[in-house]
């Protein structure tokens, strides 16, 4: 949906292009934002559902894990509806400072704060997983993941708009790549 409904209001499109589709209120921008929140609530439902798969001795890290999720979704959830209900009202008069300032300031909320939230939370379930040949795939790619992640927070304050696409990408894609190998991962071995 972000490279497809949701790309004419990024940072990819002109601040003049962008300012005019979102003043439009496209229908587009609401669903992937919507789509954008209920995946910060099936993060932290993924974190706390593989807490109870690990030992007892791991769950209190665990516990860390879903609650640094929680509160990254809190903050996603938060600037998701600010994009969702607030943009495209100072949209409306086109790229000026409130606009730009606005944009800038929910862009390092989701990127920077929410998604250090949930890198530093991939970065413990991570060190929970089973350090044999058993837990490489889900380790490699959690370490993956947070690396993206570290990616998106660094491009987003660089102001980078190629970068902030690349890293998100990276994150994304890992990270759904993360989960699916999560369903295979032992966690009696852990």
């Amino acid at each position: 949906m972000a490279a497809t409904l949701m790309q004419p209001g990024t940072v990819l499109a002109t601040p003049a292009s962008r300012t005019a589709w979102l003043a439009a209120r496209p229908p587009g921008w609401t669903a992937g934002w919507t789509v954008w929140i209920l995946c910060a609530l099936s993060l932290v439902t993924l974190m706390a559902a593989v807490g109870d798969r690990l030992p007892r001795g791991a769950r209190s890290w665990a516990t860390l894990a879903t609650a640094l999720a929680a509160a990254g979704a809190a903050v996603d959830i938060f600037c998701d509806a600010l994009w969702i209900a607030v943009m495209p009202e100072l949209a409306a008069p086109g790229p000026d400072r409130v606009f730009l300032a606005a944009e800038r300031a929910l862009s390092v909320g989701g990127n920077v704060a929410a998604n250090g939230l949930y890198s530093a939370a991939v970065l413990v379930i991570v060190h929970l997983l089973p350090s044999g040949p058993a837990g490489r795939p889900q380790r490699l790619l959690g370490w993956l993941t947070a690396a993206g992640g570290a990616g998106l927070c660094a491009a987003t304050l660089a102001g980078g708009s190629y970068a902030i696409a690349l890293f998100a990408g990276v994150t994304i894609t890992s990270f759904i790549a993360w989960a699916l190998a999560l369903t295979r991962a032992d966690f009696d071995a852990a």
